[in-house]
């Protein structure tokens, strides 16, 4: 494969922290790739030329909130382009229905694998140092060998 400086191409890539778009060849290579991606996962497509987050193709990962109602009946909300705007739709259905109900972060990839986990009260409520939930890659680094997939 060709590296991404000599690429050419004006398909969309996401940034999955920041949730802008940007073209290709506005990427940057991607700095330390082996400890910022887990085996059998989805290969970003390049570095957020804003935020240095990494990005991935725009088609890719389906993003959604899982909301519990009454912590019986499952409700879904999306799919939503980017985390950011996933996660502001959970913090507004947290507000909506603030007592019983739990809210889960839902992320489909292209080839169906889901990853799952819990939102925070500390994210929902928009306390300092709660900013955004951990994704899948940034607690691959915690978890150091144990695989997050079944």
């Amino acid at each position: 494969m060709a590296p991404l400086s000599k690429r050419r191409g004006n398909m969309k890539h996401l940034c999955d922290n920041c949730g802008k778009t940007f073209v290709e060849k506005k990427l940057k290579e991607i700095k330390d790739l082996l400890q910022r991606v887990e085996p059998g996962r989805i290969v970003p497509s390049g570095e957020c030329p804003e935020c240095g987050a990494l990005c991935y193709p725009e088609n890719g990962t389906r993003r959604y909130v899982l909301h519990v109602v009454g912590c019986v009946d499952p409700l879904l909300a999306g799919p939503f382009l980017n985390a950011p705007e996933r996660d502001a739709k959970a913090r507004e259905l947290r507000q909506k229905f603030p007592d019983s109900d739990a809210f889960f972060w839902l992320d489909v990839s292209p080839d169906g694998k889901p990853e799952i986990g819990a939102y925070s009260a500390g994210f929902m409520e928009g306390k300092p140092g709660f900013e955004e939930e951990p994704r899948p890659a940034r607690l691959a680094a915690k978890r150091k060998g144990r695989s997050t997939t079944p």
